[in-house]
């Protein structure tokens, strides 16, 4: 007797059009999934900033890196007021290649990067100021020294950063300890 005959009849195979189509409806799940959570975490950040900041921030080709000085010369062409006080930008540099500043970036629209219950409110001793340009558009943000507070100059939205307040250290500390800034 033949083998073939004894072995009885053979195991269905999985047509490859449907293997082909599971795969392709298992990464538009996984895209729309991945779409959905971004849009999650970046909800809170958008409304706080609004839309054209974060892009900048985000996207901005030119950004600069500058530390504040408190000046009692208001008047100053360049002095960047806040919270009642001027400042004055000195020692700036350019930013966008130096190490962590990308991931800084993307965690500014990271919804776990704030603390929400904290109102932000009342004063804070603005240390350092980024500057987020592409043409004409510009988005200034100002971070307390104590790496705890970040404030949109141009729409006055201020917030609580101290969830990601030691990375932010990191990264302008490390600029301050390598040039004196």
């Amino acid at each position: 007797m033949d083998r073939a005959q004894t072995a009885g009849p053979s195991p269905k195979l999985i047509s490859g059009k449907y293997a082909l189509l599971a795969v392709v409806a298992i990464g538009l799940a996984g895209a729309a999934g991945g779409w959905w959570y971004r849009q999650s975490l970046q909800r809170r950040p958008l409304e706080l900033w609004g839309r054209e900041a974060a892009s900048l921030m985000v996207r901005a080709p030119n950004v600069e890196l500058c530390r504040l000085e408190a000046t009692t010369n208001g008047a100053l062409s360049n002095a960047i007021k806040a919270d009642g006080h001027a400042y004055e930008p000195l020692d700036c540099v350019d930013a966008g290649r130096m190490p962590g500043f990308l991931h800084l970036r993307h965690s500014l629209l990271n919804d776990y990067s704030f603390d929400w219950a904290d109102a932000a409110s009342g004063e804070h001793d603005w240390g350092y100021l980024i500057r987020f340009r592409d043409d004409a558009k510009t988005a200034t943000l100002l971070i307390s020294r104590d790496f705890g507070y970040a404030l949109l100059v141009e729409t006055g939205a201020k917030a609580c950063v101290r969830p990601v307040g030691p990375g932010i250290e990191q990264v302008l500390g490390d600029r301050s300890r390598a040039s004196g800034f």
